[in-house]
């Protein structure tokens, strides 16, 4: 958006939000409709989100050491 600012002023910052915004709102948007779509209750879609759930942990504890969660 800085750079948007930069380059064409107020309306090029807005243009450069909504250019990084949208592709992933469009994505998630398009995944929860799919989920609805399959049917909340289907195994096969909920066995893969409790696979996920353990390497996403992984990445948060490797990303930000124990040492980070004390508040100083």
């Amino acid at each position: 958006m800085f750079l948007g600012c930069l380059s064409a002023g107020q309306l090029g910052g807005i243009i450069a939000g909504l250019a990084f915004i949208l592709p992933g709102f469009t994505l998630i948007l398009l995944a929860s409709y799919l989920y609805s779509l399959a049917g909340l209750e289907n195994v096969y879609l909920n066995a893969s989100f409790k696979v996920l759930q353990p390497i996403v942990a992984a990445m948060v504890c490797f990303t930000h050491p124990p040492e980070s969660w004390v508040l100083h």
